[in-house]
Parts: structure tokens; C-alpha cells; sequence
């Protein structure tokens, strides 16, 4: 069966599909590893994830590209908009088996997940023009060998999209509010990727979400970086 697709458009005509609450819980069953955020009963806690997607595929908006990486693609929902942006679709994680029942579901064509770590991506050199690490790199200890492979596989000029938690006050007594505890892996705070990147890559745009607060007030960092 294929599902009904679900799409939030606002007024600069963004586009993300969004996977039903439903339809995650059922493809995620079993795998309590992966984060409940997006099918959370809470809808704050649904606006702020899905907002913090929409806001990531914005700025790339009106491109599209040959080949796309989902890099450790947990539970595969951003599948469905990368299928529609990229010739090419590729999603790989540890525990891949929830990203492979979205691909069945959405009947996407050109998408493939495979299992694999990020320490180690299974793909040629200068392959991929778009990688996108939503919620990922935070759970590194270490930046320098993700960071490494990722710019190994970009094309010269590729893309990398990474959205990651601020781990500010605010973000802290968000999460007590909202009943999550910070998970004991997540080793990075939003600035500490981001220098990391600065000093890798060329940083072009960096946007905080929610939009309307400031810097520290923010609850994730959105980053855009080329490779040069």
C-alpha cells in the first residue's frame, strides 16, 4: 500500500513532505533507539522537529542534484523530499531496516538504504553532491573522521546540510518541559559542529530555528557548508 503523502508549504513555497505520525510509529516498531520526536504525541515537540526539517531543505531550494547521501538515516522519513530534489537517493545507518520499509511505502524510485557505518561509507570518492546530516554529527565524540569521510564522497563544490541540537539554557528546560532527557551521546553542542565545519569546509549560511529567536535562544543550528 502506498501512502498518502502530506506536504507543508509555507509562504516561500518550501516543500517537505511529511511522514505521518502513524506511519513512523509502524516503521520504527522495535527500534527504540531511534528518536520519537517526529511522531511525538506532543504536537510542540512535532511543529519544532518538522520545522527544523523544513527549514534545512530550504536552503537548498530550487536545486536539484544527481546524487544525495542521507547521512545515517535513522528512521528514513527525510526519504520521501530527497526523492523529489535528487536523481539519486542513497540512505545508509546502522539499523536500516525502518528507512527501507519508507522507501516501500512511498514506492520511491532511485532510493537506496543500506546498512552501514559512518566511519566508513561504502561509496567512491568525489560521488555525492548533497549530504545531509540531520541530528547526526552531535553524536560523535570525535568530528575529524566523519567530517573526513563526508568530504571524501562530496563531489568538488558538494553540498553538506547538518542541523544539530544549540544544547543551550533554553534547549535544556525545553527538554526537561517536554519530558526528554539529553541522550547521553550527544557529545557536541551546536557551535562546537559548527567551528568544526569552519574549519573544514566554506561555510555559507547559517540559520537558527525557531527563525524568529536569536542566537542563544535558538534550539537548533541550521548549516549549510561547501566543499571547496
Amino acid at each position: 500500500m502506498i501512502w498518502n503523502i502530506t506536504r507543508i508549504y509555507d509562504k516561500d513555497t518550501s516543500l517537505l513532505i511529511k511522514v505521518p505520525p502513524d506511519i513512523i510509529r509502524q516503521v520504527t516498531e522495535g527500534h527504540d533507539r531511534l528518536s520519537r520526536t517526529y511522531h511525538d504525541p506532543n504536537p510542540v515537540v512535532r511543529l519544532l522537529n518538522w520545522g527544523k526539517l523544513k527549514g534545512l531543505i530550504r536552503m537548498v531550494q530550487g536545486t536539484s542534484f544527481s546524487v544525495i547521501l542521507d547521512y545515517a538515516c535513522g528512521n528514513g522519513i527525510l526519504l520521501p523530499t530527497l526523492a523529489n530534489i535528487g536523481k539519486t537517493v542513497i540512505g545508509f545507518d546502522l539499523y536500516p531496516e525502518p528507512a527501507k520499509k519508507i522507501v516501500t511505502l512511498y514506492a520511491l524510485r532511485s532510493t537506496f538504504v543500506m546498512k552501514a557505518d559512518a566511519m566508513r561509507i561504502p561509496l567512491e570518492n568525489a560521488s555525492v553532491d548533497l549530504v545531509i546530516a540531520a541530528n547526526v554529527l552531535e553524536h560523535f565524540k570525535e568530528l575529524t573522521i566523519p567530517l573526513k569521510e563526508i568530504l571524501r564522497i562530496l563531489k568538488p563544490q558538494g553540498i553538506l546540510l547538518v542541523s544539530v541540537p544549540s544544547e543551550n539554557r533554553l534547549y535544556e528546560i525545553g527538554r526537561s518541559i517536554l519530558g526528554y532527557k539529553k541522550p547521553i551521546d550527544h557529545y557536541q553542542t551546536g557551535d562546537q559542529v559548527l567551528r568544526a565545519l569552519d574549519n573544514q569546509m566554506r561555510v555559507e549560511e547559517v540559520r537558527y530555528f525557531p527563525p524568529f529567536l536569536i542566537k542563544n535562544l535558538a534550539v537548533y543550528h541550521l548549516i549549510k557548508a561547501r566543499k571547496g
